[in-house]
């Protein structure tokens, strides 16, 4: 199986940010790991929500079962998916939430909503 660099970890940790940053997600903590994360995944987001701390881990092995190949586009692609998980974090805690007000599940939508009109509704 291919091998992630330091290259490829540093264009994870950039291209992440890039996406924080568009995002707005100032509100917690985050880290960043180089390691293998195990189940064959490429990376993988762990949260935190009552310490407000997320960890993006790019995995060192690239898993050889996914059809991307190990190229800059696709860490890039890896990155953004892993920020996407912290963005939609409080919809799927309250998704998996055995005891759930409704208006927790609108007020997480709205945010995503609210977020979502300050990045896209300007530029397009």
């Amino acid at each position: 199986m291919p091998k992630t660099t330091k290259k490829h970890f540093d264009l994870f940790v950039s291209e992440s940010r890039k996406w924080i940053d568009i995002f707005g997600l100032k509100a917690q903590e985050i880290h960043f790991k180089h390691e293998d994360v195990g189940n064959g995944n490429i990376a993988m987001c762990r949260r935190d929500s009552v310490a407000r701390v997320a960890k993006l881990s790019l995995c060192k092995t690239w898993p050889v079962r996914f059809i991307m190949d190990l190229s800059d586009e696709n860490v890039k692609l890896a990155a953004f998916e892993e920020v996407c998980h912290i963005f939609l974090y409080e919809l799927s805690s309250c998704a998996y939430s055995r005891f759930i007000m409704e208006h927790e599940i609108d007020e997480s939508e709205h945010s995503i909503i609210r977020t979502l009109q300050s990045v896209l509704y300007p530029k397009y």
